[in-house]
């Protein structure tokens, strides 16, 4: 089974199993009731969310059957990641991991590189492009990106775009 990172446990928070959660997704992941699972010992450890609120940047977490600070803090730094099962399909839109790695061609159907990474700023996410001798950032807009298919992203290439 495959797993996706969608947050990182900072610390714990009181004595009855909270725990600090940096949320790592646009998702809501951390809804009550939804399975996740805590990468512990190169073990992933299935955890069901029981309580969840904003805190300080961050969410405070409670895992069913883990309401006792003896039975999280040993999970101080661990990964909290989904299942590619329970992760579902979008109905529009991309997952990172579906772009990350695609090849980019221009409107003339000329490869000019690969999609290595997705950055966000407030304003827009970016795609970062690879070529044989530098890196770009292109916009993720409609005015920049002509079609996301299954096997490749054809950009809108203007002059000084990469």
């Amino acid at each position: 089974m495959k797993y996706y990172k969608c947050g990182t446990i900072l610390k714990t928070h009181g004595i009855k199993g909270d725990l600090k959660v940096k949320e790592e997704t646009d998702f809501n992941r951390f809804d009550i009731g939804n399975t996740l699972y805590i990468l512990f010992n190169d073990e992933y450890i299935k955890v069901k969310v029981d309580k969840v609120s904003e805190f300080k940047n961050g969410l405070l977490v409670a895992f069913e059957g883990l309401h006792d600070i003896n039975l999280v803090e040993k999970y101080h730094g661990c990964g909290i990641f989904v299942s590619e099962e329970d992760r579902g399909d979008l109905e529009s839109g991309f997952y990172y991991d579906e772009v990350i790695g695609l090849p980019v061609y221009n409107q003339d159907n000329e490869l000019r590189g690969v999609v290595k990474n997705i950055i966000e700023y407030p304003h827009a996410k970016y795609l970062e492009i690879e070529t044989n001798t530098k890196t770009s950032l292109v916009p993720f807009i409609d005015e920049f990106i002509e079609d996301v298919l299954e096997d490749r992203i054809i950009i809108k290439e203007i002059e000084g775009l990469l």
